[in-house]
C-alpha cells in the first residue's frame, strides 16, 4: 500500500518499499527510533527483529550516556560559573561592585541579552546596574524608576522567577519600556528577597526567536540561584556600608574634638576643606578626587589625638624630643583613616600633608610632583589656617601676612603652580564679599 503519511510519501516516492521502526529507550525514557528502509519488498521478517533490537539497545544507550555526559559538563560549567561568581562578591563590598558584578555573571553564565538589577528604594524599583550597557537599540539608562506596585510588586513578593512575554496583557506601554521588553521578546523577573524583605529585582531580558523557548527550566534554575546569591551579597553589602557610616561618624566626631582642643575656632578644618575643593575645582578634579580632599582636609589632624595634650598645647618652643612625637601625628591619622576603604585616598593625603615640595618634609621626605596632589593643596591651606587662626601657643595674623607667608615659601614649602591657584581662589573669594 501507499505511503499515508508525508515521511511515508518520501520514502515511497524515492523506491523504498519495506521500512522497520525500533524504539529507542532506556526504562521508562523514549529516546526516539531507530528507522530502516529497503527498496525490496517485504525485506524485513521477524528473524532480524532481535539483531535489530540489540543494535537498537546499544543506540540507546549510547544516546543516553552522551546525554548524562553533556548534562554533566553543564552542571560542571555551571557550578563553575556560580564559584566564580561567588569568588567575586566575596571581594565586593561597596554596593555597586556588587550589583556590577551579579549582572555581568548573569549575562555571561547564563547567556542571554542582557541583566540589570532594579533596587527597591522606598516605594520605587529604580535600575542600579545593567550588562552589558548597550544591548540593542538604546542605553540601559541607571536611575530609571517605576513604581513598586501591581503586577511588578505581585512578583517582587513571589518566591520564584516569573517569565514575561513582550505582549504581555498585564503590562503597559510605559512598564514594557521600563523593563525593556521593547528591546527583547522575553524577560525573567527574579524576585530579590531576604526573608520577607524584598530588595529588588533582576531582570534578565532575551532575544530569541519565536521557535525558540527563552526561558527553559535550566536557565530559570540557574537564574534563581544567581538571584539568591544576589541577595545574600546586596545584605552583606548594606551591613558593610552601615559599619562604615558609623566608623566615619567615630572618625569625625575625633577630628571635631582635636579640632576643639587644638584651635580656638570649632570649624577650622572645615574652612579648610571649603577652601581645599575650591582649588580642586579649579584644577578640575573628578569627585571622587573632590570627595577624598575634603575629607582629608577635615581629618588632616585627626592623628594628633595621639600626641600627648602636653606637647600639642604647649604654649612655648618644642624640644627635639616633642617635635618627634608632633612629627607622629600624619602616620598615626593615615593609620586611623586607613581601616576605612572609602577613606583610602584621604589617608593618603593626611599622611602626606607636611611633606615640603623640596623633599624636607616629613613623614617620607617625598619632593616635587611625588607628594600626591591633594596633599599638596592640603599643605598649603593647613599653612594659611595656622597663620590666621590664633592656637595657644601663638596668637592669630592676619590675612595679609598669611598670604606672603605662603608666597615666600613657594618653591620650597609649596607647588608654586598651586600657590598661583590658591592666590587667584583666595583673591576672587574676597572680590566677592
Amino acid at each position: 500500500a501507499k505511503a499515508s503519511f508525508p515521511a511515508e510519501r518520501a520514502l515511497y516516492d524515492a523506491g523504498f518499499r519495506s521500512r522497520v521502526n525500533i524504539p529507542l529507550s532506556t526504562g521508562a525514557r523514549g529516546l526516539g527510533a531507530l528507522n530502516l528502509a529497503s527498496r525490496k519488498v517485504a525485506a524485513f521478517d521477524v528473524e532480524c527483529l532481535p539483531v535489530l533490537e540489540q543494535i537498537a539497545s546499544t543506540l540507546a544507550i549510547a544516546l543516553e550516556n552522551r546525554r548524562l555526559f553533556n548534562v554533566e559538563q553543564s552542571r560542571r560549567g555551571e557550578l563553575s560559573a556560580l564559584y566564580a561568581l561567588s569568588r567575586d562578591l566575596a571581594g565586593a563590598l561597596e554596593l555597586d561592585t556588587v550589583l556590577q558584578h551579579i549582572v555581568r555573571h548573569s549575562v555571561e553564565t547564563i547567556r542571554v541579552t542582557f541583566a540589570a538589577i532594579a533596587v527597591l528604594e522606598e516605594d520605587m524599583f529604580v535600575i542600579r546596574a545593567a550588562y552589558p550597557m548597550r544591548p540593542l537599540d538604546r542605553d540601559l539608562e541607571m536611575g530609571r524608576a517605576a513604581r513598586a506596585e501591581g503586577l511588578l510588586w505581585e512578583i517582587a513578593q513571589g518566591a520564584a522567577p516569573v517569565v514575561l512575554e513582550r505582549q504581555d496583557a498585564r503590562l503597559d506601554a510605559a512598564e514594557r519600556a521600563w523593563l525593556g521588553l521593547d528591546l527583547v521578546r522575553a524577560l525573567l523577573l527574579v524576585p530579590l528577597r531576604a526573608g520577607e524583605r524584598v530588595r529588588g529585582l533582576l531582570m534578565l531580558g532575551e532575544e530569541r526567536e519565536q521557535a525558540r523557548e527563552s526561558f527553559d527550566a535550566e536557565k530559570i534554575r540557574l537564574a534563581r540561584s544567581i538571584g539568591d546569591q544576589a541577595t545574600s551579597a546586596m545584605h552583606r553589602a548594606e551591613l558593610h556600608a552601615e559599619l562604615e557610616r558609623a566608623y566615619l561618624q567615630a572618625v569625625l566626631a575625633l577630628a571635631n574634638a582635636v579640632d576643639a582642643k587644638d584651635s580656638a575656632t570649632s570649624d577650622h578644618s572645615r574652612r579648610l576643606a571649603d577652601l581645599a575643593l575650591a582649588i580642586g575645582r579649579e584644577l578640575g578634579l573628578s569627585p571622587r578626587a573632590l570627595e577624598d580632599l575634603r575629607y582629608g582636609a577635615i581629618l588632616h589632624d585627626i592623628g594628633k589625638i595621639g600626641v600627648p595634650d602636653a606637647v600639642l598645647l604647649k604654649p612655648a618652643e618644642l624640644n627635639p624630643e616633642e617635635w618627634a612625637q608632633m612629627h607622629r601625628h600624619p602616620s598615626i591619622g593615615d593609620r586611623i583613616l586607613a581601616a576605612l576603604p572609602r577613606l583610602a585616598g584621604a589617608a593618603e593625603i593626611v599622611r602626606h600633608h607636611h611633606e615640603r615640595y623640596d623633599g624636607s618634609g616629613y613623614p617620607a621626605g617625598l619632593a616635587g610632583e611625588a607628594i600626591p596632589l591633594g596633599a599638596r593643596i592640603l599643605a598649603i591651606v593647613d599653612a594659611y589656617g595656622a597663620i590666621i587662626d590664633e592656637r595657644v601657643y601663638k596668637p592669630a595674623r592676619s590675612h595679609a601676612d598669611a598670604l606672603a607667608e605662603i608666597q615666600r615659601c613657594a618653591g620650597t614649602q609649596f607647588d608654586p603652580r598651586l600657590v598661583e591657584i590658591f592666590l587667584r581662589v583666595v583673591a576672587s573669594r574676597e572680590g566677592q564679599r
